[in-house]
């Protein structure tokens, strides 16, 4: 715990290691958290796949299940929780979208879960909605280290994470230096100045050092920076003949840096205090005068007549060293925060333990809300036995009509007893909410289809919910990229890659994705047989197993063509005995195939590079790309549908208003009319 609160994320995944996280249940918990923030979970999970009792929640072991690709088992592990409602809220809404990824696509941004957990904060960023660290715990700040959310918000975690020790000042250097800066003013002007001290120490310039070493002290002393730049750059700047305000910065650098015992008698002081800090740094603070109360304070506590505290003069005794170390630094901190020296007067640092899970449900479960979870739960078998229903499906269903059951629990009803009053009453209130036409008309879909089967099985006389009319769907315009926006995200594909085959493959998702409008499941799923012989022509196997045919553009071709001959140098070289991968874009994952959650921070990272803001690019949005650009040129709605592979014309009309809205700000810019005097 106190590894986590300074955000040294691998130390306490290491210490957690060595402890045997199977050995104790809290011990898991904490070392699921910190595989989370590490992007290492699946480790955790597949021991909590193979022990369930270790899973601190039902939502971790659903979101395991799905990780390692068995998504059927995840979904009802999730439904069997989540309709009798003992999941957290916020939990049981982001792993209903992470696990349906048409839903998180289609659901705007939501407001961050006001108790914010690892899990929380990594499935928020699966489903495409990450949280901003800035304002959570220290580790969290490891998350912005991968570039994701832009420079400034890198910088910033780098310096969270640099202040405890957490992040090497090498790493630090790094990041400071991986660009120019992008404004000026506060936290740009602190990079610049490492950027320019940085450049004069590699000259080896001391008149450049000089001046601009005073301008970056002040910088890094206002940002608690001192201790990771003296360990960087402490000896070299105390072997260069520096003079004044530089001389002076070059010698607190020297002292705070690891080496400042061999340092100190090369040093020169300068100031009035700076003769007792070399002489105590050389360990002999007695041998030249303490100059204030404070250095006088400091020299009678190495003074060889020092008393020693006898609780760890009993410790030194007893041969247990590292306890006096501990218990002489406890007793050096209360000192520091002002407390006196004696028995019992020392500050107790608590251990950091964790609360109540906020997983446990709060208050009782009323016995409707169980009776009308079993009605749920047979109806959503039911649909999946004998309708053949989709996971997605089952999911949306399950979602809307515990919500409904929720609400008539509150109003001491069930669903069993409710009556088209109470299915009127409740859509009613679900409009003076603020949700949507959209999600309304959903909810009602789901309420009638559950009635429908209950009069069908003979558990009640009738169908409430059947004459009642729903909402108008309203139509939401998706979002989007111009074609401008679209050619640079290929051409930063190109250079996107730690090797020269992430790059090939890199840019061959892109162009697949881009030339075929490929949902994000179907592009990284693809079965290497399709890719097979130049195809022009890609047969996509969608939702609920339906099959399609999409042109490929002779730039996807040529992309696919390099891919395919790299993944086959791949397998040439593969270990003996190893079985070949039937997916076009291969990985070690269960699924066995590249991740959506990989390609998601895959194509934010080629945003970056690209200079499109990464909060407008997803795969999703790719999708929407292509359809609208085969709009502006002219294609029929009826082949962009095949193309999209949607089941209803009217699914794909909404990009005919995407035109309309491209067209009329066309008009509202541009036309002479419409222009100010």
């Amino acid at each position: 715990d106190a590894l986590m609160d300074l955000g040294a994320v691998d130390p306490a995944l290491a210490l957690a290691d060595r402890a045997d996280p199977s050995a104790h249940a809290a011990l898991f918990d904490r070392w699921f958290d910190l595989t989370l923030l590490a992007g290492e979970e699946n480790r955790a999970c597949q021991m909590m796949i193979g022990t369930p009792t270790l899973a601190p929640s039902m939502t971790a072991l659903s979101f395991c299940r799905a990780r390692l690709g068995d998504y059927d088992t995840a979904a009802l592990t999730f439904g069997s929780a989540a309709a009798p409602g003992v999941l957290p809220k916020a939990e049981e809404t982001l792993l209903r979208l992470y696990l349906d990824t048409d839903l998180a696509d289609e659901t705007p941004p939501m407001p961050p879960p006001a108790h914010m957990t690892p899990l929380a904060f990594r499935l928020s960023e699966s489903i495409g909605q990450p949280i901003p660290a800035t304002g959570l715990r220290r580790a969290y700040a490891n998350s912005d280290l991968r570039g994701i959310s832009g420079w400034r918000a890198e910088i910033e975690a780098a310096e969270r994470l640099a202040r405890t020790g957490a992040l090497a000042e090498n790493q630090l250097l790094g990041i400071y230096t991986d660009r120019d800066p992008a404004a000026s003013g506060g936290i740009w002007d602190r990079v610049d100045l490492v950027q320019r001290l940085d450049r004069a120490i590699a000259a080896n310039d001391a008149d450049a050092v000089s001046d601009v070493l005073p301008d970056f002290w002040q910088s890094i002393a206002s940002a608690g920076l001192e201790a990771p730049f003296a360990r960087l750059w402490g000896g070299v700047l105390a072997r260069m003949d520096l003079t004044g305000d530089a001389a002076a910065v070059a010698l607190d650098l020297a002292l705070l840096g690891p080496d400042y015992e061999s340092l100190a008698d090369d040093l020169t002081p300068t100031r009035r205090h700076d003769a007792f800090l070399i002489a105590l740094a050389g360990g002999r603070p007695g041998d030249v005068a303490a100059p204030t109360a404070l250095t006088r304070a400091i020299a009678r506590g190495f003074a060889q007549e020092a008393e020693i505290p006898g609780s760890i003069r009993l410790n030194l005794a007893q041969d247990q060293l590292g306890e006096a170390i501990l218990a002489a630094m406890e007793l050096y901190i209360s000192g520091a925060e002002g407390h006196r020296a004696g028995a019992g007067n020392l500050p107790r640092r608590r251990a950091g333990g964790r609360g109540p899970s906020c997983g446990a449900t709060a208050g009782y479960l009323g016995t409707t809300v169980v009776s009308s979870a079993r009605w749920i739960s047979t109806f959503l078998e039911a649909q999946s036995a004998e309708a053949g229903a989709a996971r997605n499906t089952l999911l949306g269903y399950g979602r809307d009509l515990t919500d409904f059951a929720e609400w008539l629990d509150r109003k001491s009803n069930d669903v069993e007893t409710a009556n088209r009053a109470d299915v009127e009453a409740y859509l009613t209130e679900c409009d003076a909410q603020g949700l949507s036409a959209a999600t309304r008309a959903r909810r009602l879909s789901a309420i009638r289809q559950l009635y429908r089967f209950a009069f069908e099985e003979g558990w009640r006389p009738d169908n409430p919910a059947i004459e009642i009319r729903g909402p108008g769907r309203a139509k939401r315009l998706p979002k989007t990229l111009s074609v401008d926006e679209v050619t640079r995200l290929l051409d930063a594909a190109r250079t996107q890659g730690r090797s020269e085959a992430d790059r090939l493959r890199n840019t061959c998702l892109m162009e697949l994705l881009y030339a075929t409008g490929m949902r994000v499941t179907e592009l990284v799923s693809l079965p290497l047989t399709s890719a097979k012989g130049d195809p022009r022509m890609l047969l996509i196997r969608g939702k609920g197993g339906k099959e399609r045919m999409v042109p490929l553009s002779p730039p996807a071709r040529d992309a696919m063509a390099l891919w395919l001959a790299e993944r086959e140098r791949q397998e040439d070289s593969r270990p003996k005995g190893a079985l070949p991968s039937r997916f076009l874009f291969p990985s070690s994952s269960a699924q066995g195939h590249l991740t959506r959650h990989r390609f998601y921070i895959l194509i934010k990272e080629i945003a970056v590079s690209a200079g499109v803001a990464p909060s407008r690019v997803t795969p999703h949005t790719l999708r929407h790309a292509f359809a609208t650009h085969l709009l502006e040129n002219g294609a029929d709605l009826r082949a962009i549908q095949t193309l999209l592979g949607h089941a209803d014309l009217a699914t794909t009309e909404i990009y005919t208003h995407v035109l309309e809205h491209r067209l009329r700000e066309l008009v509202e810019t541009h036309h002479p009319l419409n222009r100010d005097g």
